[in-house]
């Protein structure tokens, strides 16, 4: 198996499984600090997508999708409950991501 679709694999793994731990487990939440984990995770992620796949427009709304359910499921776990502003923070750490994906694209460009 391809070591960079692998490496996603582990990535959303792991995301899913900090995501919906019980509340007793889940580490204390701080407002802005929470929102800016929310985003960074979801940055990296998209960081690793993108680099799994050689980049594609059509990652986004896969990833988009994902946070929001796992932000949904979250309402399912004892303790915890989903939050409209946690998906997103996702959802503008995955649009940070491509920004920052599309950067060294950019500056390779020839000058005209």
């Amino acid at each position: 198996m391809n070591p960079r679709i692998m490496m996603l694999g582990i990535f959303l793994v792991g995301i899913s499984m900090a995501s919906l731990l019980p509340a007793e487990y889940a580490p204390p939440t701080f407002d802005i600090w929470d929102k800016l984990l929310h985003a960074g995770i979801y940055f990296m992620l998209t960081i690793v997508a993108a680099w799994a796949s050689g980049y594609r427009w059509h990652l986004v709304m896969p990833l988009i999708i994902f946070g929001s359910l796992i932000e949904a499921a979250q309402g399912l776990i004892p303790g915890r409950y989903p939050d409209v502003a946690d998906a997103m923070a996702n959802g503008v750490g995955i649009l940070a991501g491509v920004v920052a994906f599309h950067i060294p694209a950019v500056w390779r460009r020839p000058a005209k």
